[in-house]
């Protein structure tokens, strides 16, 4: 799948009620964030450390030549495996490319514990204004929560919830990507 994403992210202060637990569906996530050198692409197949993981359509090979660089992003969510390469566009946008791996036959055998890596509970909660996705992370970031909505158009205006706090769209050191590579450097 391809496609522009657009969303606005925040900080919540999770110490005293937390409504989002009891209006939405919970997930559990380990997102681990690979190494660009340890993924490569030869003629229409996505390579990672060496093995074929997924063959690209032409759409999805147009995106992929057109934006640089690549964030890749391997997610088990309830012990589904989704792989995700993105590439920003701006402070609110990125383009994405993502695949469910439990569709393709996989044929690789990848040392995770070796990357950055995130784990976070995720709750789902829907509002008049779409989806808002809120994540509570654990291990070392616990007490960490923070609130994502995605949008059809940048302009798009939203009406927060009284539980969303500060906004930090576009902040670099508040994406998973940062806080797994902190988390990495500190172990």
């Amino acid at each position: 799948m391809v496609h522009l994403e657009i969303e606005r992210r925040f900080l919540i202060d999770a110490r005293g009620e937390k409504p989002w637990r009891r209006l939405g569906k919970a997930h559990h996530i380990t997102q681990y964030y690979l190494e660009a050198s340890d993924i490569h692409l030869e003629d229409c197949t996505l390579f990672i450390q060496g093995r074929r993981v997924v063959t690209l359509t032409e759409n999805e090979m147009n995106v992929w030549h057109q934006h640089h660089p690549w964030t890749v992003r391997l997610r088990c969510l309830d012990g589904d495996w989704i792989l995700t390469c993105k590439s920003r566009r701006d402070h609110i946008s990125a383009y994405e490319l993502e695949w469910d791996l439990n569709e393709i036959e996989r044929k690789w055998d990848v040392d995770l514990a070796t990357y950055p890596h995130i784990i976070k509970t995720r709750y789902v909660v829907y509002t008049n204004d779409g989806m808002w996705e809120v994540d509570e992370f654990e291990s070392q970031l616990a007490g960490l929560v923070l609130a994502e909505i995605e949008l059809d158009d940048v302009n798009t205006n939203v009406d927060l919830p009284s539980w969303v706090g500060q906004e930090i769209t576009g902040l670099d050191g508040w994406s998973n990507k940062s806080l797994a590579q902190t988390l990495s450097m500190i172990k």
